[in-house]
């Protein structure tokens, strides 16, 4: 409980009404938010705090603001490579750690044929029936052996993950143990 010879009496600038505060807190100009919001002293106390209020700042300059709207507007890159953060330039760069498959799955002609394979089987998985959920494309013929038909859609099934880890095919199952020693 706070006691009361922590509060504090004034009067309201604006309105002259006569309000209590806490010492705890920044001591009022006015008796509410209202009052506060009205107040020519409030405007005057912000102009005074921060640099950036007001006219004279670069980004209210309205030459400056049409450059930066015309710049940083999502439509001018909609579509485009941005050269400036590509590679080496950009923040996620880590020195080309990614492989071929993981490339191959940005492409768009990979996401063209995922949704294509949804479509075609209505978002429906192939071997237990459950329609939506956390559905995923599977290459019948592997990824990793029969590059040709990477992206044909009659090579592409839709499964759940449940029966899409059961596949022959999925993770390293389909690579022969010596291989797989050999590769890692």
């Amino acid at each position: 409980m706070i006691k009361e010879s922590k509060k504090r009496g004034a009067v309201c600038a604006e309105c002259g009404k006569e309000f209590s505060f806490y010492l705890s807190i920044q001591p009022g100009i006015c008796c509410s938010r209202l009052c506060s919001n009205k107040s020519p002293l409030r405007a005057k106390k912000i102009a005074n705090t921060h640099k950036t209020y007001g006219e004279k700042h670069w980004s209210r300059r309205p030459e400056v603001k049409a450059k930066l709207v015309k710049t940083l507007r999502s439509d001018n890159w909609l579509g485009k490579q941005r050269p400036d953060m590509r590679g080496e330039k950009h923040w996620f760069w880590r020195g080309g750690h990614t492989n071929e498959r993981q490339l191959a799955m940005q492409r768009t002609e990979y996401k063209t044929w995922r949704r294509e394979v949804f479509s075609r089987d209505n978002h429906t998985c192939q071997m237990c029936g459950k329609r939506g959920g956390d559905l995923e494309a599977d290459h019948i013929r592997s990824w990793r052996d029969h590059s040709q038909l990477r992206y044909e859609v009659s090579n592409g099934r839709t499964l759940c993950v449940p029966c899409h880890r059961s596949t022959e095919n999925w993770g390293r199952k389909g690579i022969p143990l010596r291989v797989r020693e050999l590769s890692t």
